[in-house]
C-alpha cells in the first residue's frame, strides 16, 4: 500500500555553524518502521532495506545544491 505517509514523515532543517559552515539535518521523526527498514532488526529477523541512505548517496549533488539555496535564502531573509 502506498499511502506517502513514510515519504511525509522524512524532515530536514538547515542551521549555521560558523563562519562558512553550515549543517543539514534530513530524519525520518514521526514514523517508528523508519530505521527498521533502513537498518534491520536482528532480534526480529528482518533485513535492512536501505532507503533513505541510497537516496542521499544518489542525490548528493542535489541536496547539497538546495541546502546551499535554502541558507542563502535564510541568510537574506534574516
Amino acid at each position: 500500500i502506498v499511502t506517502g505517509r513514510l515519504r511525509a514523515s522524512i524532515t530536514g532543517s538547515v542551521s549555521r555553524r560558523g563562519a562558512g559552515m553550515v549543517e543539514g539535518i534530513i530524519s525520518p521523526q514521526r514514523v517508528r518502521y523508519a530505521a527498521t527498514h533502513e537498518l534491520g532488526s536482528e532480534a526480529r529477523h528482518i533485513r535492512a532495506r536501505p532507503y533513505l541512505s541510497r537516496g542521499l548517496a544518489d542525490k548528493k549533488e542535489r541536496i547539497i545544491d538546495y541546502l546551499g539555496s535554502a541558507f542563502s535564502a535564510s541568510v537574506l531573509l534574516g
